[in-house]
């Protein structure tokens, strides 16, 4: 990828009124550790251009306003939490959602669009997140940003942490992007299993903490974390890619039991087979999966998005009743007094000895 930063910011298609002239502007800079590629669309300036810049005019219509805003809702007669956390709307502003050239990652970033959010749309794939921009932006009217960034690499999730410490405009952060596999561990190449690592563990931990500190300053914020059933079901594909997930499930209780007093929301989206590239990529094609199991990928975000409103800290979009996750977060949570003590238990019979009489 070349270096450097390219802007683009897509306006939408389509509609009546004023046109008005955006530039592509290419800048580069010098600093050697800046990969991540941005794109942004803004209004054409009149007079003199700066010099070295490479301009591409292109008209698009003034964007529409009115957008819908995000449902406050009533409070739902059953959730899933850790804490009594009341729900609260998020405030609007920006989401920045990882993993948005395609999948779930692009369906979010219709759903929260069409919610009235401005989107700052993260994947390597520059071709595709592109299109996604430019479908988004021309649907709902809302500013879309892309930048192309490959957040296997430390350097590239460096320009996004940068992104998310300084813009106190983004509200929302969707770690979405994520990478799977269904080898077994003694077939699994190590250099594959420390990139997915990097990318579901390493790059979600340092975007959230990136954003989690400007949230609490500002009094509320949303992080959403893609986990996956393989998270409490380690059988069922790569153990490597289960522990990624389940690191993610552990992180979202952990953090909304640190964050929610303080205005801050999370959720873990589990979802079983969904409908994406994920299946060719991770060894397991889609098209050999029964399709019962399948989920789409509009009917798994959208699912995600009713149990956020509905307040949920852990969602599982295919479990029909929820007082089954609750029975199992009942008896983890049965399991903590017994957890530490300063004694084996009885079971074991390798107790301390009675002190010898003397």
């Amino acid at each position: 990828m070349q270096r450097g930063h390219v802007g683009q910011r897509h306006c939408p298609r389509g509609g009546s009124g004023p046109t008005w002239a955006v530039e592509l502007r290419r800048e580069r800079q010098s600093v050697a550790s800046r990969n991540t590629e941005r794109r942004v669309r803004r209004p054409r300036r009149r007079g003199n251009r700066d010099e070295g810049i490479a301009d591409t005019k292109v008209q698009c219509p003034r964007p529409t306003r009115g957008a819908t805003s995000p449902a406050s809702g009533a409070a739902p007669a059953w959730r899933i939490e850790m804490l009594p956390t009341p729900i609260t709307t998020p405030p609007v502003g920006r989401a920045l959602i990882t993993g948005a050239s395609g999948g779930m990652g692009a369906v979010y970033a219709d759903r929260l669009a069409r919610r009235g959010f401005d989107l700052i749309l993260v994947a390597r794939n520059s071709a595709r997140l592109e299109a996604v921009a430019a479908r988004v932006a021309d649907a709902t009217g809302r500013q879309v940003e892309t930048l192309t960034s490959d957040l296997r690499r430390a350097d590239h999730v460096d320009d996004i942490e940068d992104r998310l410490r300084t813009d106190e405009r983004i509200a929302m952060l969707v770690n979405n992007a994520g990478v799977g596999s269904a080898t077994p561990l003694l077939q699994a190449d190590i250099g594959t299993m420390r990139g997915m690592i990097a990318l579901n563990v390493e790059a979600l931990t340092r975007l959230t903490y990136a954003a989690a500190p400007g949230f609490v300053a500002r009094g509320g914020g949303t992080i959403i974390n893609m986990a996956s059933i393989a998270a409490i079901g380690p059988e069922i594909l790569n153990g490597v890619y289960a522990g990624t997930k389940a690191f993610v499930v552990a992180l979202t209780q952990s953090l909304h039991h640190e964050l929610a007093s303080r205005g801050v929301r999370v959720q873990a989206v589990l979802p079983g087979a969904v409908a994406t590239d994920f299946w060719d990529v991770s060894g397991a094609p889609l098209a050999s999966l029964p399709a019962g199991i399948v989920m789409s990928t509009e009917d798994a975000v959208d699912a995600a998005l009713a149990g956020f409103d509905q307040g949920e800290l852990i969602t599982l979009p295919s479990l029909p009743d929820p007082a089954d996750w609750q029975a199992y977060e009942d008896a983890r949570r049965a399991l903590f007094p017994n957890l530490s003590r300063s004694e084996p238990a009885a079971r074991f019979g390798v107790g301390r000895a009675p002190a010898a009489a003397t």
